[in-house]
């Protein structure tokens, strides 16, 4: 595998101005604010945007693409992502001289499981073993394969992207790093929304059985991954729950092994239900969260994807023993938990992103709804990242990202 001349031009053309970016200073800055946050020390709240519709945002031909090879177009377009966010939508977002490449996977056929698609993030847990639920739990019965790490492509990449922009980038192949359990998301795919309901009614003893059967499977894949050693860190430019970065002083152990991760070194997460099915609290406390427990404690720090659910009863956080951060929309009375369980935690604010789908675009009225949200913890200093998600669409007009992300830096630098 090596790419043509032309696509290595563009490639280290992105890669050049990529590498720039990420040796201002303001970078390290970042992390070490990252790193607070993390660490619960008191500051400024922190931004960060987990949902852009890049269909909608390309301006002046910024996010076009020229190469012509599939992966070099995959690796491109990361590229132009993060270079098109520090240009218009600057956050707290850290920008590295750093490309972290995916292991390659292939199923048990032999068949490639990924199309070479770049991402910060590495390689997640669900690529390697479905979670098809059996007949006899109401599932389609049939067994995905457990993929293999394909070396051979893993290596093709790895030198391709090295001659491409090795002398420019750091080129780090990346294995597993997200690692998150989401028992309702995966029940309400099986079975739908209705049926899910249905049987949480009538039939708890099969939720209950379909609930261990999925988590079991989940726990012989990060076995599967342990063995292989193909797990990654996550501490580091990483996104945690679908916020900000996982940069932390806590993780991997002081003893590691750098040749063999294992859970401890790695944050884990849970997710919440997906829309349309919102469980009562006493439901996902009966069914959902003891199968959460399990799964969080293998973890050296955790975050929590549902707060909401948890937050009219906080005592509940504290049986996370190694609980960091919860994740919380606007659900939730954010002045009322801060009152109960203080700034113990790294509170993950989720902002709704339905201001910029309206037919008009209200800046004011974002930035008094984003106040509104955040102003109680903010006054505190509590530890803290606001997370704008849900971003479908911007009614293509990108300036409304644009300007939604310079309010919020203002918001937060003077609450």
């Amino acid at each position: 595998m090596k790419f043509s001349k032309q696509d290595r031009v563009v490639l280290r053309d992105l890669a050049r101005r990529m590498a720039e970016i990420a040796g201002d200073s303001v970078q390290s800055e970042t992390e070490s604010e990252w790193r607070r946050v993390n660490g619960l020390g008191m500051g400024r709240a922190m931004v960060c945007i987990s949902d852009v519709p890049w269909d909608e945002m390309n301006v002046d031909g910024e996010l076009s693409l020229r190469t012509t090879d599939p992966f070099a177009r995959n690796i491109e377009h990361w590229l132009r992502v993060r270079l098109y966010r520090w240009n218009h939508m600057r956050t707290d977002e850290v920008m590295e001289p750093v490309f972290r490449m995916p292991i390659a996977m292939r199923s048990g056929e032999g068949q490639a499981m990924d199309d070479g698609l770049a991402t910060a993030e590495g390689v997640a847990l669900g690529s390697f073993k479905g979670d098809t639920l059996p007949r006899i739990l109401g599932g389609a019965g049939s067994e995905n394969v457990v993929g293999e790490v394909d070396d051979e492509l893993t290596t093709q990449r790895f030198e391709a992207l090295n001659d491409a922009f090795g002398d420019i980038l750091s080129v780090e192949p990346c294995g597993v790093s997200e690692q998150v359990f989401s028992p309702w998301e995966s029940l309400e795919r099986q079975w739908g929304a209705v049926a899910l309901v249905e049987n949480i009614e009538r039939s708890p003893a099969k939720v209950r059985a379909a609930l261990d059967y999925l988590y079991t499977r989940q726990v012989e894949r990060l076995d599967l991954c342990q063995e292989a050693r193909i797990l990654s860190l996550n501490n580091g430019n990483t996104g945690i729950a679908g916020g900000g970065p996982g940069f932390c002083d806590e993780l991997p152990q002081r003893n590691f092994n750098p040749a063999c991760i294992e859970l401890k070194d790695q944050w884990g997460w849970t997710r919440p239900p997906p829309a349309g099915f919102t469980p009562r609290m006493e439901q996902h406390v009966a069914f959902a969260l003891p199968y959460e427990k399990r799964w969080l404690e293998m973890f050296g720090l955790a975050a929590y994807g549902w707060g909401d659910a948890l937050a009219s009863k906080p005592s509940l956080f504290a049986e996370f023993p190694n609980l960091r951060k919860i994740c919380l929309t606007s659900a939730t009375d954010l002045a009322d938990l801060v009152e109960h369980i203080g700034c113990k935690y790294t509170y993950s604010v989720r902002v709704s992103a339905d201001c910029l789908a309206g037919d008009t675009w209200d800046l004011n009225e974002a930035r008094e709804r984003l106040i509104r949200q955040i102003e109680i913890p903010c006054s505190i200093r509590c530890p803290m990242e606001v997370v704008l998600e849900g971003v479908r669409t911007v009614r293509g007009q990108p300036r409304r990202l644009w300007e939604w992300a310079r309010m919020a830096m203002d918001v937060v630098a003077s609450l």
